[in-house]
C-alpha cells in the first residue's frame, strides 16, 4: 500500500507540479508555422488562429521565425501572431530586440507596437534601440515607444524620444511622431528643459515650438 501511495504521489506530482517539459502542441506548432506561409488565405488565417489559441508555448518557434521571409499579410505573420498572442510573446520579443539579425529585431518592434499599452514593459528596451545601426529599425522603435508609452509612461518615453533627436536621421521621424503624442507630451516637455543635459533642453524647446505652431520644421 505503501508504495502504490508512492507512485500515486509521484504521478500527481509530474502532472501537476509543473516537472514535465513537454507540451502537449509541441508536436503541432512548427507545421501551424509553416502553414502561414501557405498561398491559400483561409489556411494561413486558421493556422494564425489556431497558434493565439496554442498561447505561450507557441512563442519560441515563433520568435526563432521572426528573421523570415512573410510575403503575406502581418497578421498571418509571425509577427502579427505574436502580437495578438499578447502579454505573454512580451519577454521573448523584448530578449529578440537584441538579436544580431536586424529583420529579427525589426519585427520584434513591429509587434510589440501592435499591441500597444499591453507591451508597456518593452519601454525601456525600445528606447535602447533608438541606437539600433539600421534606420528602420530606429525609426520603428520611436513609433513604437509613441504608440505603447505616450499614455503610461509620458515622461520616459518624451526623454528617450528628445535623446535621440542629435540623430539627424532619425529626428524628422521623432519630430513627426510628437504630434502623434500631442497634449500629453507637453508637460513631460516642460520638465525636460530643465534637464541637466543641453541637448535634451534645447530640443525640448524646439519641439514645444513645434507644437504650439510658432515654427516650420528645421529638418
Amino acid at each position: 500500500m505503501i508504495y502504490i501511495a508512492a507512485l500515486t504521489l509521484v504521478a500527481i506530482c509530474v502532472s501537476g507540479c509543473g516537472i514535465a517539459e513537454d507540451s502537449p502542441y509541441d508536436e503541432d506548432i512548427s507545421p501551424l508555422v509553416e502553414q502561414l506561409r501557405d498561398p491559400d488565405p483561409v489556411t494561413r488565417s486558421q493556422a494564425a488562429d489556431a497558434l493565439v489559441d496554442i498561447g505561450t508555448p507557441a512563442v519560441p518557434v515563433l520568435i526563432s521565425e521572426l528573421g523570415g521571409s512573410w510575403p503575406h499579410k502581418f497578421e498571418t505573420s509571425a509577427s502579427g501572431v505574436l502580437a495578438r498572442i499578447g502579454e505573454p510573446a512580451v519577454p521573448a520579443l523584448i530578449e529578440a530586440l537584441d538579436n544580431k539579425d536586424f529583420s529579427t529585431r525589426y519585427n520584434a518592434v513591429f509587434a510589440l507596437e501592435e499591441m500597444r499599452g499591453v507591451a508597456d514593459a518593452a519601454v525601456p528596451a525600445l528606447i535602447e534601440r533608438l541606437d539600433d545601426k539600421i534606420l528602420l529599425v530606429r525609426s520603428s522603435a520611436a513609433f513604437a515607444l509613441v504608440r505603447i508609452g505616450a499614455e503610461t509612461r509620458t515622461s520616459e518615453v518624451v526623454l528617450g524620444l528628445l535623446d535621440a533627436m542629435d540623430d539627424e536621421s532619425l529626428a524628422p521621424y521623432i519630430e513627426s511622431y510628437f504630434f502623434d503624442i500631442g497634449d500629453s507630451a507637453t508637460l513631460a516637455l516642460l520638465r525636460a528643459k530643465s534637464h541637466k543635459d543641453r541637448h535634451i533642453r534645447e530640443h525640448a524647446d524646439y519641439m514645444l515650438d513645434r507644437l504650439q505652431g510658432r515654427l516650420g520644421s528645421r529638418y
